[in-house]
């Protein structure tokens, strides 16, 4: 079975997801297989620009031309490694005929099985603001929390500027540390959603003893092997 990457979104967490599928592979399904995969890597610029532009059918038409392309590459399942163009998961899918597996079911399910319900949200300015992570914990005693609208600049700045790039420098990375103090000082979070790919590659789960960090990569990542361990 060919996995599929809809990835660029941005290139550091397309990196993580392919290293971390073949060690979760490796790991839960065959120690001496390599899984094959296809990437359609979009132009992050052109996403963000787009995004940033609030010119929704253009992004959601070019991301469903790039989804078709797995298609037409062989993909049996795919995967968008990000969470913002979830907010249009069910337009870019619309057309696709292959299983793809969503960011947002994953992590949602995960929140709702760990019985936290206090939890903050870090990611882009659109996933932060929308409905994208409240609408699943409408009928449940599930609160989000963001920080601050300058804070979320700062982050939404750092994202697509230097994080995508692949650039972490320590001032930034205690800047997000203290957001994340913030949002439990303020609102005394016992989990935070880090729905944004890149945070994960230098927030980690052993730094935050008392809030439960969810990984989204991963949570996504899991997602997929269980799909593929049904899979004859």
């Amino acid at each position: 079975m060919k996995i599929g990457i809809l990835g660029g979104l941005t290139p550091q967490a397309t990196i993580e997801y392919y290293k971390l599928i073949i060690n979760k592979y490796q790991t839960e399904i065959d120690s001496s297989a390599f899984p094959e995969m296809v990437i359609e890597s979009v132009d992050v610029s052109k996403v963000h620009h787009l995004t940033t532009g609030k010119k929704d059918q253009q992004l959601i038409q070019y991301l469903s031309e790039s989804m078709n392309d797995l298609m037409q590459a062989g993909a049996d399942v795919i995967l968008i490694a990000s969470n913002t163009p979830h907010l249009f998961y069910e337009e870019i899918t619309r057309n696709v005929s292959v299983p793809v597996i969503s960011i947002l079911d994953a992590t949602s399910d995960e929140v709702i099985k760990s019985n936290k319900n206090r939890i903050g949200l870090l990611g882009t300015i659109p996933t932060m603001q929308s409905n994208l992570y409240r609408k699943p914990f409408i009928n449940t005693e599930i609160q989000i929390f963001v920080p601050e609208i300058t804070e979320q600049d700062f982050l939404q700045e750092k994202i697509f500027k230097q994080f995508s790039r692949g650039i972490f420098i320590k001032e930034d990375i205690m800047a997000v540390e203290n957001m994340i103090q913030q949002l439990n000082s303020k609102y005394k979070i016992n989990g935070l959603i880090l729905g944004c790919t890149e945070l994960p590659i230098f927030l980690k789960q052993d730094d935050w003893k008392d809030i439960e960090l969810f990984d989204t990569t991963s949570i996504h990542v899991d997602s997929l092997i269980r799909f593929l361990k049904k899979k004859p």
